[in-house]
């Protein structure tokens, strides 16, 4: 269970509410009304005959007329529909994605004599770039076909013969293509079915104005001189797990809420790459990396906009070795996996195409080798970010459990179930003059659920301390800003069935989360003041008639005094602030 409180609320709605906007225009078209289940509800558009036309396209976000009209000047077959049925499951990347319009679709097939589609987009606004998506889908072999908007292939490499049977309904794979001019004013697309034994399929299509995006950009490998990237990069330069980045500038120098974690250790820093510029980034992220070597690294981009699209480039190097492995990286983010050779690099890289942020704002990069070594030097992230105006301080994160499961790097492991942390350390691994008490103990340890899914390391949520029926456990942080905010973040988990649930109470704010097999679920209180002493007392019980209720990891973040609304937005990655006083206990 999870269940957020009233300024919890508050800011996701605004989050939600920029995510809305994302887009000046967005017209989402299900081609054929064929469909098993129907047609796609709210604003979608259908394009019901196979030669017929839309003379006003409906906006998705408004439910206005747009102005932008699509025409068949090439006529397709059709409709029909998958037999097997619509797309199951999540989609990856593709939110915007609703099943139904996955059930039926036009068609091309040379073989009946129809090779040839076009659709035509007019009434665009010709000083603007916009981004075309689409996707087919059919239930067997046999469909493949060749898709170009504006003349040219997409941008993630699909669409020549893009197959809806492989791509669309196994895969979920969708083409796309970025930064399409609408030169006099329209977009043409052109469908071909190339194979004669084959049929071309189309059953949804998505058109949206292309504002300029906010580009971050974060280079990964060595802190040694000539290796980090100066100006407006961002650094992230040990494997270990805890290293941060918070508050990363874009490359306009304005300071954004993106941050990143490394969430599961890389086997090594190469700086063996090759020295060049020729991918476009600067010489020194391209010639350095985190290597993995079996053992999957993992990097979480954070502060992101819940629910909202980012384009992702991954690039890694290195020089040639020679003998039988190519040094190639597999990289993975929702489950969708491109390759990159690393080996000997100077100009290639991947790109994942509009990549949804999950509920809590992040995106998991999974790097793993398809050889001996894979490499990752550069993430580049274009989207639209929050920008902010407070210095960047790191938050500080601390693990419970036993001392046999420690979390590495810049963590704070609470070993003892009556236990302090004296000058914690922050998430650049710096001494802070915050200190943990336990001031009411907890009984003792258990095992939780091995996954890094709510953002925290696995050794982190592995493990816990638990509180027994109506005991109470609590923890004081102490020589925190008196007149300081702070947002306070609580995972819990058990691996066990039954009723186990975590109460905690922080400022008369209670809030209860399941521990029972969670790997995903956190609390978080929002807007927290600690009392004139810069103390903050955060109180455990078993929660909802449960026996038991568990704590794993905690973490704390500094947002500001009075914070304005994009402040609190943004600074949600923002860390803790440090002060001068000492207490003595």
């Amino acid at each position: 269970m999870y269940r957020v409180g009233h300024r919890a609320r508050l800011v996701l709605g605004l989050l939600l509410a920029l995510s809305v906007s994302a887009f000046a225009l967005d017209l989402r078209i299900d081609v054929a009304a064929n469909s098993l289940t129907g047609n796609p509800g709210g604003n979608w558009n259908t394009l019901a005959s196979a030669s017929g036309s839309i003379a006003n396209l409906t906006d998705y976000a408004t439910g206005t007329g747009s102005g932008v009209s699509l025409t068949v000047t090439d006529n397709f077959s059709g409709p029909g529909n998958t037999n097997a049925g619509q797309w199951s499951g999540g989609q990856v990347f593709r939110s915007w994605i609703d099943p139904v319009a996955t059930n039926d679709y036009h068609f091309l097939q040379a073989s009946s004599g129809n090779p040839y589609g076009q659709i035509t987009f007019a009434g665009l606004d010709p000083t603007k770039t916009y981004r075309v998506e689409m996707l087919g889908s059919r239930s067997f072999s046999g469909t493949d076909g060749t898709f170009e908007v504006g003349g040219r292939l997409s941008d993630n490499l699909n669409s020549d013969l893009y197959s809806a049977y492989t791509d669309g309904y196994q895969r979920h794979e969708v083409m796309t293509w970025r930064d399409v001019p609408a030169t006099g004013g329209q977009i043409v697309l052109d469908a071909y079915n190339a194979t004669p034994s084959a049929a071309t399929y189309l059953s949804a299509m998505r058109l949206t104005e292309q504002a300029q995006p906010q580009t971050v950009l974060i280079d990964l490998g060595s802190p040694s001189a000539g290796y980090t990237s100066t100006g407006n990069w961002n650094n992230a330069t040990t494997r270990h797990i805890g290293q941060k980045v918070v508050c990363g500038v874009d490359a306009a120098g304005q300071q954004t809420a993106v941050g990143a974690s490394v969430l599961a250790t890389f086997a090594d820093v190469n700086n063996a790459g090759v020295v060049s510029d020729a991918a476009g980034y600067a010489s020194t992220a391209q010639r350095d990396s985190l290597a993995a070597d079996g053992n999957t690294g993992v990097f979480q981009l954070e502060g992101l906009v819940p629910g909202q699209a980012y384009d992702i480039t991954l690039f890694g190097s290195r020089q040639t070795v020679g003998g039988t492995d190519n040094r190639t990286a597999a990289y993975t983010i929702g489950g969708t996996t491109q390759n990159l050779l690393n080996e000997g690099n100077t100009s290639n890289s991947v790109t994942f195409n509009a990549v949804t942020a999950d509920a809590n704002g992040h995106i998991q990069i999974d790097v793993d080798r398809v050889d001996e070594f894979g490499y990752l030097g550069v993430v580049e992230v274009k989207g639209s970010f929050p920008v902010i105006s407070a210095p960047a301080q790191p938050s500080l994160f601390f693990d419970f459990g036993s001392s046999g499961n420690l979390t590495s790097g810049n963590w704070n492991n609470v070993t003892s179930l009556t236990g302090s942390v004296t000058n914690a350390v922050d998430g650049f691994g710096q001494t802070t003059p915050v200190d943990l008490i336990i001031s009411q103990g907890f009984g003792g340890f258990e095992v939780g659920v091995a996954s890094d899914d709510a953002g925290f390391p696995v050794s982190a949520q592995r493990d816990n301390m638990y509180i027994r029926f109506t005991s109470t456990a609590a923890v004081r942080l102490e020589d925190l800003a008196p007149g300081g905010i702070y947002d306070l973040t609580v995972f819990g988990s058990r691996a066990a069935s039954g009723t186990r649930m975590l109460e905690v109470t922080v400022n008369g704010e209670t809030m209860v989360l399941d521990n029972v097999n969670n790997t995903t679920d956190t609390l978080t209180f929002y807007n927290l003041s600690p009392d004139a002493s810069g103390d903050l007392l955060v109180e455990f019980t078993a929660g909802g008639g449960a026996e038991y209720g568990y704590l794993s990891a905690m973490s704390l973040t500094y947002v500001a005094p009075e914070p304005s609304t994009m402040a609190l937005i943004g600074l949600g990655l923002a860390g803790l602030v440090r002060r001068a006083r000492r207490r003595t206990h």
